[in-house]
């Protein structure tokens, strides 16, 4: 993987997260 793509994972994995604990929550 190239390091661009590395971080766009890294940047897009905090959102999930909150999503996930959103839907728990709800």
């Amino acid at each position: 993987m190239t390091q661009m793509a590395r971080q766009e994972v890294f940047s897009l994995q905090p959102m999930l997260l909150a999503l996930n604990n959103r839907e728990i929550v709800s």
